[in-house]
């Protein structure tokens, strides 16, 4: 019994001054703990202290082959929230309904990303910032850029590169049309009137010119409410015309059965 106990506490002792012998050769700039028993072709997972500078540093999660899990709450009726401080503040955390950016908050609120269950076979992703931009950027700089692609299933609906947005379709809704037009108290210029116009102010009336396009740009739906405000006004040009043409017709062969 008391070699076995003599025994023990030389084995206490020297794990004492193993340990002390390991404290004295840490350094907290480059200090890593290893975890063989998770890592995946012979690449242990890591977590590692460094040092930037005098004032700074950093920690490392790294699990080359691995997923990394946080969990906090022991299930659903007893949730708990995981915080990412930076300083004293806290910038970003995850509840049960998503994760919240601080940092982008404005009046009180966060910014949010959720994702959320419809139905059995449907979910949905959810991007709020009640009062910030959500801005998506694609490459590094106009040298060196990328698309931003929207999909639906497994295919490319919307594509956003530096020359604009591509789309197989787009719809625009508006809340008026342009068959104002053909109503009885619509006031239709006289030919003249649009010619005077034009040889002034080098476009048609109710179009905006080269100049206002180039400084505002347009709006798709009010755009084409015009140009069909134009096109039912020249049909009506049109109509009135041909029936001129009726009553010149009707008049030479009058004077021709003379």
């Amino acid at each position: 019994m008391k070699k076995l106990i003599v025994l023990t506490l030389l084995c206490l002792s020297g794990s004492a001054l193993m340990a002390q012998t390991q404290n004295q050769d840490i350094n907290m700039s480059n200090y890593k703990i290893l975890f063989p028993a998770g890592g995946v072709g012979g690449r242990p997972n890591e977590i590692s202290s460094r040092k930037l500078s005098n004032t700074q540093g950093e920690w490392k999660f790294q699990a080359p082959y691995s997923s990394i899990y946080i969990n906090a709450g022991i299930n659903e009726n007893n949730p708990r929230n995981i915080y990412f401080n930076v300083g004293s503040k806290n910038r970003v955390y995850i509840s049960k309904h998503g994760m919240h950016f601080n940092v982008g908050g404005v009046g009180g609120s966060t910014n949010l990303i959720k994702s959320y269950k419809r139905d059995e076979n449907h979910g949905d992703w959810l991007f709020d910032a009640p009062f910030s931009d959500i801005i998506l950027n694609a490459g590094k700089s106009q040298s060196n850029t990328r698309a931003v692609y929207f999909k639906i299933g497994n295919e490319k609906q919307v594509k956003i590169d530096k020359n604009g947005l591509t789309a197989k379709e787009i719809k625009v809704t508006l809340s008026g049309w342009s068959d104002f037009v053909f109503e009885e108290d619509y006031e239709l210029r006289e030919l003249n009137e649009v010619e005077s116009y034009i040889s002034e102010k080098g476009h048609l009336p109710d179009i905006p010119s080269a100049a206002e396009v180039e400084a505002d740009g347009i709006s798709l739906g009010e755009m084409d409410a015009k140009l069909l405000q134009k096109i039912e006004e020249l049909t009506l040009y049109l109509i009135e015309q041909n029936k001129t043409i009726k009553e010149l017709q009707e008049e030479v062969q009058e004077l021709k059965s003379k």
